[in-house]
């Protein structure tokens, strides 16, 4: 007998234009953590939940926003794209990358747009390096799921191989992420000598990181 797999559903977080005490008297540190929550998904760019219509036996990605225009900048505007045509990879790349059984699956759309939209990519480079990025991750879960239930050593030998090489992999793409973003930063150690009363010098470093200015 077949056996069913259960998927458990998170709670619902609290909504910014619903206050606590609506639905729960806080103790002092959950409302401070809770304000912080809140404070921080205003801060968030919005964007629209994607949907899966399916015509002709042709699946398109729209969203449920009731201005598609609107919706459309709004998706673009929290993925860093500037050009439709940016959106139109994304999309095609993300649904590609979700698919289930040669199928669009609308749920697994909309947790990878989530968490390409946490990287919180700024120009279309970002972006794409973001969807890598979940890309990789995604891919690092299913090896470890994979390491998790080996019976064999061959079969640990081969999934811990390959999670330890999805995870190097998500590391160099952070460090990529954070040398792009830096735009030529570079740290400058500026020495000073001083001389103490017998003649000595010491030598000692003052300064910090300035930025290239070519």
């Amino acid at each position: 007998m077949a056996t069913k797999k259960v998927v458990p559903t998170p709670a619902r977080p609290l909504s910014p234009t619903v206050t606590s005490s609506e639905t729960y008297l806080l103790k002092p540190r959950e409302k401070v953590s809770i304000d912080a929550h809140l404070e921080r998904r205003l801060r968030a760019k919005p964007f629209p939940r994607q949907i899966v219509e399916t015509k002709g036996g042709v699946a398109n990605l729209t969203d449920d926003h009731p201005d598609k225009a609107v919706g459309a900048s709004l998706t673009m505007e929290a993925l860093g794209l500037t050009r439709v045509g940016e959106l139109t990879s994304v999309l095609q790349n993300v649904v590609e990358l979700t698919q289930r059984d040669r199928k669009a699956d609308e749920h697994a759309v909309n947790e990878m747009f989530a968490q390409i939209a946490a990287v919180q990519p700024t120009d279309g480079v970002e972006a794409m390096l973001a969807v890598q990025m979940v890309a990789v991750h995604r891919s690092a879960m299913k090896a470890a799921r994979a390491l998790r239930g080996s019976e064999t050593i061959p079969q640990q030998d081969s999934n811990s191989n390959a999670l330890n090489k999805l995870t190097r992999t998500f590391v160099s793409q952070i460090e990529a992420l954070k040398r792009y973003r830096s735009k030529g930063e570079q740290k400058v150690i500026v020495e000073h000598v001083t001389v103490n009363e017998g003649g000595q010098a010491i030598v000692g470093q003052v300064g910090g990181g300035v930025r290239d200015e070519k």
